[in-house]
């Protein structure tokens, strides 16, 4: 049965159908689907790295981004987006692995797999293609003999500091994380422009990545943080973020934006991403728009930082009746939201 129509996973399952069956464990966001043509031939588990990925799931399931194998000596993964993500994921295969175990790496050519090879086989052991289809391809590492190294995901860690107002917050980033171990452009200015503007008593900061927004916003007496994202790296590095600067006890959720708490909240920000995995979203502010629209109270604000040219007013503007630019400069513009069209 055909998992999925994601092309990385199709050839994935193709590839894994052809050889014997193995304990088996799944790990990395959206791969649900793979798991359903597996699980009949062999035990098999997911770890996903997602708030969806639970959905549908039939396997044994956990969402985490420190995995135990367990009696799986088969570690099946997709590209992820960084050299980081990747580094970890070769550490935690070359560790736990058993002498003679399987990674598995499937990816699209845009996604850079072949590029991955190389440390695949410096890290793991020799390398092999599995199968080429799809303008992609799956890249099997058997890992070699000799000890194994503590696969720590604290060395993959990222600390920095980052001033706001008379405060310095230290921000803790894990990989995967958007931005992992730097000060993206758009929070740098939200966070400026943060400093003088009036922020509310109960906010949600909605995709909230390393939580650096949640916690400048935290730092007021009286102020009641929840901060929510989709990726689990991401809720790992807010939470590590919070306790850091010392604001633990703002909550920090995984769930998507549909599924954030309902507050109401005097004000819903965040710094939306506007791609999915590789490929162009404008659509995602559009979704932050309508779930903060139906979450703020009657004078709450939703503020959202984004790039000059994806514009955004009529997207906005479908959810909230006055949509301002509250400051801009040549690559960036915040924009604040009021009056929720909630009907």
């Amino acid at each position: 049965m055909t998992a999925t129509a994601d092309p990385v996973l199709l050839t994935l399952e193709e590839a894994l159908t052809e050889v014997p069956p193995a304990p088996t464990l799944v790990w990395g966001a959206g791969m649900a689907p793979l798991t359903w043509a597996l699980s009949a031939s062999a035990p098999v588990r997911y770890a996903g790295l997602d708030a969806g990925d639970a959905r549908g799931v039939t396997v044994p399931y956990e969402a985490t981004l420190d995995p135990a194998l367990g009696e799986a000596t088969r570690l099946v993964c997709r590209m992820p987006r960084s050299k980081e993500g990747l580094a970890w994921i070769l550490d935690l295969a070359s560790a736990r692995l058993p002498v003679g175990g399987e990674l598995w790496l499937g990816g699209h050519a845009r996604e850079g797999i072949r590029s991955a090879a190389r440390p695949m086989e410096e890290r793991v052991g020799p390398v092999v293609t599995a199968r080429t289809k799809r303008h992609g391809r799956v890249l099997l590492a058997r890992r070699g003999p000799g000890p194994a190294r503590e696969a720590s995901l604290d060395e993959h860690v990222r600390r920095f500091d980052v001033p706001f107002g008379p405060t310095v917050l230290r921000c803790v980033s894990y990989p995967e994380t958007f931005a992992h171990g730097r000060l993206d452009e758009g929070t740098r200015r939200l966070l400026t422009w943060l400093e003088h503007a009036p922020r509310g008593k109960r906010i949600l900061d909605l995709g909230c990545g390393a939580g650096l927004i949640g916690a400048a916003l935290a730092t007021r007496d009286g102020t009641q943080v929840t901060l929510v994202d989709a990726s689990v790296s991401a809720t790992l590095s807010a939470r590590a973020t919070l306790a850091a600067s010392g604001l633990a006890e703002h909550p920090v959720l995984l769930a998507d934006a549909d599924d954030a708490p309902r507050g109401p909240f005097d004000l819903v920000i965040t710094n939306p991403p506007f791609h999915e995995g590789r490929e162009q979203d404008r659509g995602i502010a559009s979704r932050f728009a309508a779930a903060a629209a139906r979450r703020l109270t009657g004078s709450g604000r939703f503020i959202a930082v984004a790039n000059r040219h994806l514009g955004y007013r009529d997207d906005l503007s479908q959810h909230f009746r006055k949509v301002d630019v509250a400051w801009e400069d040549e690559r960036y513009r915040v924009w604040c939201c009021v009056g929720a069209r909630t009907a």
